[in-house]
């Protein structure tokens, strides 16, 4: 279920507030006095603002890549959050962090004495029947509780392949796993129906956790306690929502103002679990659709062709350095340089994506999610590789023989 997790993991710590465990204002340091960050503001931070995403951490300010570590525990994910910084000072502003539930899940441990998916499995998923519903360990190895899985799946050139999620920390922020029958049950509870409503949460503290609560007003749609709230960023009605997105899978639920609640779950990278949500609210009022298709392979082919076209362009260009023969030499050097440009841009894409869009990642999860681009981004990037050693390894030799000459100094016998 990817980041649909995240409103389980808020629904824990609303029902520890309602027990009287914590309050919602007070800072995190008050229950976990191990929280550290590389700035004092840290200190400030209350349980609110890391569930409605204000704390002021953002992918950009970690001190790590959250999907390049795989901590043991919650406490040594929030752990390693020593060696970042916050961007804003704490309520000011908003940005969507996975870490934020990363900090959420060690509070729920910490306060209920009790980890994380033992919480959950007790308090919250029993109660509603939601049998079939697992919060996996921290670095997403499979259970054998669990049972079998839908397997997900990437597409390469417009054909579905099964793919294998790559080894993250999901926990509180990401790592449930569930079924489309129990996945309407916690639809069910969240529209407030059912018996177990005022048991596992009541109704205040449901349209509490639906309630918009982030910072930024100026948008049609802000964050709450574990959703969505408002119109989406692509249209249409105002709903209480929230989607998912990982290697290979997606998912969605929306709980919309006419009492219906749609979700959908995806085992492939596409379409999108909210496109088809939005189809079918649409249908359910009468309008006429048309059913979403696999991703188009025009991409995949145009830097499939690219990459070709690249790569063989360089293999001739080395040849030509091995033996000596290239035209003038600024020429060489200019080449050269533009190769190892393009190496490093490759290389530093996912660091640089966090800087541009403010969203983190790392070459596994881009390969899992889009094979064939990645697969030929990185031939080309290699092919530059390349030509730059070849250029190297040639000046180091010695002067190039030059295979443009004048005609005037050509003699012949």
């Amino acid at each position: 279920m990817a980041s649909l997790t995240k409103a389980f993991t808020a629904t824990a710590v609303l029902q520890l507030a309602e027990r009287g465990r914590l309050r919602l204002d007070e800072p995190v340091a008050s229950h976990l006095p191990w929280f550290e960050l590389d700035d004092d503001r840290a200190a400030r931070i209350t349980i609110r603002q890391v569930l409605n995403q204000s704390s002021g951490l953002t992918d950009a300010t970690l001190g790590f890549n959250q999907y390049s570590v795989t901590p043991a525990s919650p406490r040594q994910a929030v752990e390693l959050l020593s060696r970042s910084h916050l961007a804003y000072d704490p309520g000011t502003s908003w940005d969507y962090c996975n870490v934020n539930y990363w900090i959420a899940e060690a509070l729920v441990e910490e306060v209920s004495g009790t980890p994380l998916p033992d919480y959950l499995q007790n308090e919250v998923l029993e109660p509603l029947g939601m049998r079939s519903t697992v919060l996996l360990d921290h670095t997403g190895d499979s259970s054998p509780t669990i049972g079998p899985t839908a397997r997900s799946h990437s597409y390469v050139f417009g054909r579905a392949v099964p793919t294998r999620t790559p080894r993250t920390f999901a926990g509180g922020a990401g790592g449930l796993w569930t079924t489309q029958e129990d996945l309407a049950r916690w639809a069910l509870f969240q529209q407030g129906h059912g018996p177990h409503v005022g048991e596992v949460l009541s109704r205040a503290s449901i349209r509490e956790m639906h309630r918009r609560q982030s910072p930024l007003q100026q948008y049609p749609v802000g964050y709450a306690l574990g959703w969505w709230h408002g119109e989406p960023a692509d249209g249409g009605v105002v709903r209480t929502s929230h989607s998912g997105t990982g290697a290979g899978h997606s998912a969605y639920i929306g709980l919309f103002p006419d009492d219906v609640a749609i979700t959908v779950v995806v085992n492939a990278a596409g379409p999108r679990a909210d496109d088809i949500a939005n189809d079918l609210y649409a249908i359910h009022h009468g309008e006429q659709r048309s059913p979403l298709g696999a991703p188009s392979p025009v991409m995949d082919s145009s830097i499939a062709a690219a990459a070709l076209l690249t790569s063989t362009g360089c293999v001739v260009g080395i040849r030509r350095r091995l033996k000596g023969e290239f035209s003038h030499q600024w020429r060489g050097h200019a080449v050269a340089v533009v190769c190892l440009t393009t190496f490093l841009l490759v290389v530093l894409t996912p660091a640089l994506g966090t800087r541009l869009v403010g969203r983190q990642s790392n070459w596994a999860l881009l390969f899992t999610m889009a094979p064939a681009p990645v697969a030929g981004i990185w031939l080309i990037a290699l092919a530059c590789l390349g030509m730059v050693l070849s250029h190297v390894q040639r000046a180091a030799t010695g002067p190039a023989r030059s295979i443009h000459r004048r005609r005037d100094t050509v003699h012949r016998d």
